[in-house]
């Protein structure tokens, strides 16, 4: 990996902005190491109408000619901003705009609020970094929620979270449970966070964390199956994970799915039916939307 990032970011409504950031998480070229989606207003641009930003990552300097060619057949000739990540502290400028925030019975703050948890609350202390997930956004808080409500009647034996990011739903499951969670992401920067965030949660011992896309690894395999998984990622992916999240799935298992947009339910409850899970309920939260499925007791493939 380079020493040197570069940002792409690119403006549209809310579906074709959607789209856009399901092309770049998929494309095998350029490889993005993350792909986030934000609801934006561009002053002096859209007259105070919301607009929704794509923002891609990458090792290096993308080739603006086939970012062009991706994004084309759903935003012609959009203007693709292409610049290197500037030389700051960006650990530091990000902590300056996060306040602590209490989901369920967990409480995420940084180093620097560590002190400020309330009495009977799970504190996971994660700095603002590298990796995506500090319990504020819409998809992280909303899995939380959910799955304190699950760890609240049962506690896993096995538990996996996939696309795991900065490792906190991992480390919820870990201080709550005392067992291990496997934990995987496609990005080695997210792997080697979440192992650092373990040892300083006091969980060290219990998270295990591999790069890998999907189940692609021996590790993921082997430990199959899992009575708990918990993947906060696209809605893409997500679709396209579904038969191989029940074949990994322990009968009767819980399954937690986020990072899709409410207007993205249909087609992420379809795929999961047709896999074989039974969709318990949602939680919706601003724009996004976790989803909670089960496992028959019995499975049949």
């Amino acid at each position: 990996m380079s020493n040197t990032l570069w940002f792409l970011r690119v403006y549209a409504d809310r579906a074709l902005a959607e789209q856009a950031a399901d092309i770049l998480q998929e494309a095998f070229y350029p490889d993005a190491i993350s792909v986030s989606l934000f609801e934006v207003k561009r002053d002096g641009h859209t007259n105070g109408v919301p607009q929704w930003k794509v923002e891609a990552v990458y090792d290096g300097e993308p080739s603006t000619r086939t970012l062009r060619l991706l994004l084309d057949p759903v935003l012609p000739n959009v203007a693709l901003d292409v610049s290197q990540v500037p030389n700051i502290d960006w650990v530091q400028k990000s902590i300056a705009g996060l306040a602590p925030i209490r989901a369920g019975r967990f409480f995420v703050a940084g180093s620097y609020d560590a002190e400020t948890c309330p009495p009977g609350a799970y504190p996971i202390i994660v700095d603002a970094g590298q990796a995506f997930g500090t319990g504020h956004h819409g998809t992280t808080k909303g899995c939380l929620i959910a799955l304190d409500r699950v760890l609240q009647t049962r506690s896993p034996e096995n538990a996996l979270d996939l696309g795991c990011g900065s490792g906190v739903l991992a480390l919820a499951i870990a201080k709550v449970s005392k067992r291990i969670v496997r934990a995987s992401d496609i990005d080695p920067i997210a792997v080697t966070v979440t192992l650092e965030n373990a040892k300083r949660n006091g969980v060290g011992p219990l998270v295990r964390a591999v790069t890998a896309p999907g189940f692609q690894h021996d590790t993921l395999k082997r430990h199959a199956p899992y009575d708990l998984i918990v993947a906060n990622i696209l809605a893409r992916p997500l679709v396209r994970l579904a038969t191989e999240m029940f074949t990994h799935m322990a009968p009767g298992g819980t399954l937690l799915l986020s990072g899709l947009m409410q207007t993205q339910e249909p087609w992420v409850r379809n795929a999961y039916a047709a896999a074989g899970f039974r969709y318990k309920r949602r939680l919706p939260l601003d724009e996004w939307a976790t989803l909670e499925f089960v496992a028959p007791p019995v499975k049949t493939m």
